[in-house]
C-alpha cells in the first residue's frame, strides 16, 4: 500500500509498526489501510489483519469520532477519549487525530495511547503521568544551567561594545552585533523549550482577565521592531475602533502574537509587508463557556498575513506540530507555532493557516470575547 505523505524523511510503515502508540491510517473512504501491532494489542486482536478495511470510526464509541473531527480544521491535539476493544470494552486513552490531503483525497492518521499506562518497547509498564513532569523538570534544570553562561556572554559583549567602540573596525562591529543577536536567539530557543515542556506537563495555569488585543499587538510590534527594521519590513494593521476585549492570560497571549509575528518576519522577503487584521466573528459552538465568557458572546479573529513563499497544502496541518518546519534548513527550531496553537486552545480558541504557494501565508486564530463586552 502506497501512502503519499509517507516518505523517506518522515518514516515508513515498518518504523510505525515499532511505535509504542497504537497507530492507524485510513484512506479517502475512511477505511483502515494500515494499523500497527500496538493498536492490535490494545484492542485485543492477535494481529493487524482484522483491522484492514475496517472504518476507523468503529474503533471509537458513538459520537467520539465526530467530536474529534470537529475540534479544528484538519487535526486535533491529543485529547482524552476511549477506544473499543474487540469484545466491546471501553479503554480510556489519549487520542491524536489528523487529516492530511494527499494524492487523490484525504487521509486520516490516528495515534492512541492508553491513559496512564504507555507500553515501552521493552514491554514493561510505566505510568505515563510520570513522563511529563520528569521531562519538564529536566528541561527546566538544563535551561537554568544554560542561561547563566549566556547571560555572562551577553554582558561581556555589551561591555566590549561600549568600551572598545571607538577602536573597532566596521567588520568587527558587525561581528559583535551578530554575536549579540545569536545570544538573544539562543535565549528565545530556551524560552520556547521551557514553555512547551510546561504546556505538555500540564504545569501551565493561565490567569484570565480582560485583554485588549489592540494594545497587545502594539506591545508585540514594539518588541520585534529591531527585527522589522533590520529587514526593512512594513507592518500594517486593520483593527475596528471598538474591538471588544477578550478573556485571557495577557502574558501568554503576548507570546502568541510574538511567535506568529516572528514567523512572518522570518519568511517575509526584505522590504515586504506583514498585515494584521482583527474582527469579531460569530460564536463557535465548539467553544465551551468558561468563567468570564458566554457561549453567545462571539469571538475575535486575528489574521497575520505575510509576503513569504507560502506553505504547501500538505504541510498546513503539521506546521503547528512541535519541531516541524516546512523548510528543514530554515530559521528556528519549530516550536513557535506549536506554542501559539497550544496557548490559543488553552483559551478555548482555535488556530489554523491558509496559503497559496508563492503568494504568502495567512495565520488565523480566534479567542472568546469577554462577557458583557
Amino acid at each position: 500500500m502506497e501512502i503519499p505523505f509517507l516518505d523517506a524523511t518522515k518514516g515508513s510503515l515498518e518504523l510505525l509498526d515499532e511505535f509504542q502508540e497504537g497507530i492507524w491510517i485510513a484512506d479517502n473512504s475512511e477505511r483502515i489501510v494500515f494499523a500497527n501491532r500496538a493498536l492490535a494489542r490494545l484492542i485485543g486482536e492477535d494481529g493487524t489483519e482484522p483491522l484492514a478495511g475496517r472504518p476507523w470510526r468503529e474503533l471509537l464509541p458513538a459520537g467520539e469520532a465526530a467530536r474529534l473531527t470537529r475540534q479544528r480544521p484538519g487535526a486535533c491535539p491529543a485529547t482524552e477519549s476511549a477506544i473499543l476493544t474487540s469484545d466491546d470494552r471501553r479503554i480510556p486513552v489519549n487520542i491524536a487525530l489528523s487529516r492530511r490531503t494527499a494524492g487523490e483525497g484525504d487521509w486520516y492518521v490516528g495515534s492512541v495511547l492508553p491513559a496512564g499506562v504507555p507500553r515501552p518497547r521493552d514491554g514493561s509498564l510505566e505510568p505515563v503521568r510520570r513522563t511529563g513532569p520528569v521531562c519538564a523538570d529536566s528541561i527546566a534544570a538544563v535551561s537554568h544551567d544554560l542561561r547563566t553562561p549566556l547571560a555572562a556572554v551577553k554582558e561581556a559583549l555589551s561591555l566590549l561594545s561600549e568600551t572598545a567602540d571607538g577602536r573597532l573596525e566596521d567588520r568587527q562591529r558587525r561581528y559583535l552585533t551578530i554575536a549579540r543577536e545569536e545570544v538573544d536567539r539562543l535565549n528565545r530557543m530556551i524560552d520556547s523549550l521551557v514553555e512547551v515542556s510546561r504546556i505538555d506537563s500540564g504545569k501551565t495555569v493561565p490567569c484570565f482577565d480582560a485583554v485588549d488585543l489592540r494594545e497587545l499587538l502594539s506591545t508585540a510590534i514594539e518588541g520585534l521592531s529591531p527585527l522589522v527594521s533590520k529587514r526593512n519590513l512594513t507592518v500594517e494593521s486593520n483593527i475596528p475602533s471598538r474591538l471588544p476585549p477578550v478573556m485571557g492570560d495577557r502574558d501568554r497571549l503576548l507570546r502568541v502574537f510574538n511567535n506568529i509575528l516572528d514567523n512572518a518576519i522570518k519568511y517575509t522577503p526584505e522590504g515586504g509587508t506583514i498585515r494584521v487584521d482583527m474582527s469579531t466573528v460569530d460564536p463557535d459552538p465548539a467553544v465551551p463557556a468558561e468563567c468570564g465568557t458566554r457561549p453567545d458572546a462571539g469571538l475575535v479573529q486575528v489574521t497575520v498575513s505575510d509576503d513569504g513563499p507560502g506553505i504547501p497544502a500538505e504541510s498546513l496541518d503539521r506546521i503547528f506540530d512541535k519541531f516541524e518546519r516546512v523548510d528543514q534548513h530554515g530559521p528556528g527550531i519549530g516550536l513557535g507555532l506549536a506554542i501559539a496553537r497550544s496557548v490559543v486552545e488553552m483559551h478555548h480558541g482555535r488556530a489554523w493557516a491558509e496559503s497559496d504557494l508563492g503568494k504568502g501565508a495567512k495565520f488565523h486564530f480566534t479567542l472568546p470575547i469577554k462577557e458583557d463586552s
